[in-house]
């Protein structure tokens, strides 16, 4: 099932369209958000295609070329979420935030026996946590972005450039 909301217009020509290409057609195309059967005004057209992931991509295609900003704003959270992914793992391959996580472990339980860290010890788990605040803040900069693109318009979030936002650390 593909559920979309946008602002933009769709004619009837949307399912001939999803049908000739041999995709599911689409319903509900011209509805309007409602909250107990009262049509709210001012919301944006949501419309739903029974389609599996096998035709997710082919069904896409034939949205873009009926409306090239459809689901931008989906996708555009998406691509927030994967870039802080990517940035965190950059700086913290995945095997490195599984050594600090066992080290840091370590050493609370050290700590917990009422046995004094070490200066080098002190100092690593100094660095650790340095690493940490910087995963909290690609994290947070990732939450603001996606915030920001969830409040804009499809065409809107077509143009967003998420790599290059000045949000990110």
């Amino acid at each position: 099932m593909l559920y979309i909301e946008t602002d933009n217009q769709f004619s009837d020509s949307l399912s001939t369209e999803l049908e000739a290409a041999g995709l599911p057609r689409a319903y509900g195309v011209t509805t309007r958000r409602t909250v107990d059967g009262v049509v709210i005004k001012g919301q944006a057209r949501a419309f739903t295609i029974d389609v599996d992931e096998s035709q997710r991509a082919a069904v896409q295609a034939v949205l873009d070329a009926h409306a090239p900003n459809c689901g931008h704003v989906a996708a555009k959270v998406a691509e927030a979420k994967q870039e802080a992914g990517r940035r965190i793992t950059v700086r913290m391959p995945e095997w490195k935030q599984r050594n600090y996580l066992a080290y840091s472990l370590e050493m609370t339980r050290k700590e917990q026996a009422g046995d004094a860290l070490t200066v080098q010890e002190s100092a690593t788990l100094a660095f650790i946590q340095g690493e940490w605040a910087f995963a909290k803040s690609v994290r947070a900069a990732s939450d603001a972005i996606e915030s920001e693109v969830s409040s804009l318009t499809d065409a809107e979030a077509g143009v967003y450039d998420v790599l290059n936002n000045p949000l990110w650390p």
